[in-house]
């Protein structure tokens, strides 16, 4: 999805699956090709069990990390993850940045299980 934020820079929301464990998806902001805020789901970070959201603070070197696993809509860690699963966690991480998703059209990534 194509986004244009505040200041009229064009940026992009993304999910970033791999298949083989389609459980831990990530969404990501990307503007001027750098990763702006970065949304990992079942996912351990350092001092967060699970899924917590990544952003950069004011220099490259400074990355900050929350837990963000009340946050967001579940991701089942185990099974068949289903594409209105994946939708509704894209949406939410739009919404915390403040991007309207109400003219996106949703293509379900293809169901795996995980292994």
């Amino acid at each position: 999805m194509i986004v244009n934020t505040n200041d009229m820079e064009t940026g992009s929301v993304m999910l970033h699956l791999n298949l083989g464990r389609p459980n831990q998806p990530s969404f990501v902001l990307v503007i001027r090709n750098d990763h702006c805020y970065r949304l990992d789901v079942n996912q351990p970070h350092r001092e967060f069990p699970g899924t917590h959201i990544q952003w950069q603070g004011d220099s490259m070197d400074d990355e900050r990390t929350r837990d963000a696993r009340q946050e967001f809509p579940p991701i089942p860690k185990d099974g068949v993850v289903h594409g209105e699963e994946y939708a509704a966690t894209f949406r939410a991480f739009a919404k915390y940045l403040n991007i309207d998703t109400s003219a996106m059209q949703w293509v379900d990534p293809p169901e795996r299980s995980a292994l």
